[in-house]
């Protein structure tokens, strides 16, 4: 029989570190309330004491590794209460000195339904392969992480990978819409009277907030423009093949023709040398592309979760000034800093890096739009020469198909704009502002410690 399922407010943030081996070592008050435990029964306790034994372990494999080489990672997770019950959070998990930080969240995105039934099936492939026979765990969880790679195939991503990176943003997405601006507000004022340090971390977390929100307002954008940038990317390399197919078509009909084809013979050798000469364009601007679109879509998962962590840390700020918290809670206030520290380093950076794959993206897209239009000079000479012979028709469709191709090409390219567009709108001194206001947490944290 199914568990109930408890549930929560969307405010709720869940927040825990653990050790190395992922024992639990602070924990906040909402992660009580919701899992039914004290702080002494999981201060001091594996973090899977609240594993639900409906979850897939390829999901926590998958976790264990990216958190093993450094990275952030999140994932859809069903818990389990003290009394038997279940609820399910969104979890972010981070790297911190001497083990993990996690902030968790209430689901509400487009993504958990998929996630809740790809899970099901995942689980009951695990269960078949170990079919009760522990020593059977590791190939029944790869059987469930080859099963889920599938699943996520049939729904559009490459990987569990590209599937966190598009579910966790758009779960922040939902959450925001879902509270509101006033909720943030509250947040961020202090109380009358409260602690100055408390006050001067609690200002500052609220200016990098804003920053990262201004950011995240540009998520959908930014979607929008990785979709066009991938899409852009498959049609230059489409492009190169065609030039070279056209080039070669037109130095096989100019041979065929003989003497009469001398003429057209010389334009098509200029369009193969043109197309020799767009190539190594067409590769750099095919390698911009995808390295923008790898930074796009890490950029919105970074914003996520440094998002989440200024507003963990905003929290906890504020019961410290309430007096409701402990002094684990203002431990909790150096890694949480930490971490919103290095997520901001790394997010700027991403930015800085986007700023030069789309400057190269445009400078690419010149040079070849300057290709396309001596091309377009090409097809001219072309019929000029294909109206000497006298049997022109098969030429003549040939270039009638070259035409349409360089007009489809400067079409497409023109859409580069966009990308410059974007470039523009990056405001460099709020940047810098974000950066010191965060590296101003740090350090009234510290004096705080």
């Amino acid at each position: 029989m199914a568990s109930l399922e408890r549930t929560f407010p969307a405010e709720d943030l869940f927040f825990s570190t653990t050790d190395d081996k992922g024992v639990i070592t602070a924990c906040n008050p909402v992660f009580q309330r919701v899992s039914g435990y004290a702080m002494e029964e999981l201060v001091g306790r594996a973090h899977n004491v609240v594993r639900h034994p409906e979850m897939p372990r390829a999901v926590f494999r998958l976790l264990w590794d990216a958190l093993a080489a450094g990275r952030p990672v999140a994932a859809y997770v069903q818990n389990l209460t003290s009394d038997g019950e279940h609820y399910w959070v969104m979890a972010t998990a981070a790297p911190v000195p001497g083990g993990f930080l996690s902030v968790r969240l209430k689901p509400t995105g487009e993504h958990f339904a998929a996630a809740r039934e790809i899970y099901a099936r995942v689980r009951e492939r695990e269960l078949a392969v170990e079919g009760g026979d522990v020593r059977r765990r590791k190939p029944s969880i790869q059987a469930g992480i080859e099963l889920m790679t599938e699943l996520l195939h049939e729904a559009g991503f490459d990987d569990y990978g590209e599937f966190m990176h598009a579910a966790l943003p758009a779960e922040v997405t939902a959450r925001e819409g879902l509270l509101g601006g006033s909720a943030r507000a509250r947040l961020g004022t202090p109380p009358p009277g409260a602690d100055p340090t408390l006050t001067a971390i609690l200002e500052r977390c609220c200016a990098a907030h804003d920053f990262l929100d201004g950011v995240v307002a540009n998520i959908e954008r930014y979607e929008a423009l990785s979709a066009t940038l991938d899409g852009k990317s498959r049609f230059v390399v489409e492009l190169s093949a065609s030039i070279r197919l056209f080039s070669l078509n037109a130095m096989i009909t100019s041979a065929r023709m003989g003497d009469e084809g001398v003429g057209i013979g010389a334009v098509a050798w200029v369009m193969r040398s043109r197309s020799d000469t767009t190539e190594p364009v067409i590769a750099a601007l095919h390698d911009d592309l995808v390295a923008a679109v790898d930074l796009l879509a890490d950029m919105g998962f970074r914003i996520a979760i440094a998002q989440l962590q200024a507003e963990m840390l905003m929290r906890f700020v504020r019961e410290l000034m309430a007096g409701e918290a402990d002094d684990a809670a203002a431990a909790a206030l150096v890694p949480l800093a930490e971490r919103l520290g290095d997520g901001t380093d790394r997010l700027l950076e991403s930015l800085a890096g986007l700023d030069g794959r789309l400057r190269g993206v445009i400078g690419s897209a010149a040079i070849l739009m300057r290709g396309l239009d001596a091309l377009r000079v090409l097809e001219f000479n072309g019929r000029v020469e294909a109206a000497r012979v006298a049997d022109s028709a098969t030429y003549d469709e040939l270039l009638a198909a070259i035409g349409q191709q360089v007009r489809t090409a400067r079409s497409e390219i023109a859409g580069f704009a966009d990308a410059a567009a974007m470039t523009c709108e990056r405001d460099g001194a709020a940047e810098l502002l974000a950066h010191g206001k965060v590296a101003a947490v740090r350090e009234h944290v510290a004096a705080y410690r």
